[in-house]
């Protein structure tokens, strides 16, 4: 599910204030309250900005994304150094694994593929 800005805003003052939001109907309880506490992580390592939906996405780059596979191989965990640039950690994991496998030089595109082609 997608939520605005404010129900966000709104799910986190009342996470710091102890308490939860209800859970929407189509929502499993424990999923939900899982992705308030990350908004909070969110907030918390960037700022209230993060939790706006983006128009569009980020372009990365070869050498930004090496710069945070170079924090995640130095020893820092992949969820701290994906909370720090506000990304999901699934796609930093999948960009260290890429990186891994086929090295610095060879970049790959982060996401998935068209399965059909544009006309």
């Amino acid at each position: 599910m997608k939520y605005d800005y404010a129900y966000k805003r709104k799910a986190v003052e009342k996470y710091r204030k102890g308490e939860w939001m209800k859970t929407p109907e189509r929502a499993n309880e424990t999923n939900f309250r899982q992705m308030i506490r990350k908004w909070v992580r969110l907030e918390y390592a960037c700022s209230s900005e993060v939790l706006k939906q983006k128009n569009r996405h980020k372009e990365w780059s070869a050498e930004e994304l090496y710069e945070l596979v170079a924090k995640v191989l130095a020893g820092k965990s992949i969820k701290s150094v994906a909370f720090s640039v506000a990304i999901d950690d699934g796609m930093l994991s999948s960009v260290l694994t890429n990186t891994k496998q086929r090295g610095k030089n060879h970049p790959t595109r982060v996401g998935t593929r068209r399965l059909m082609q544009k006309k």
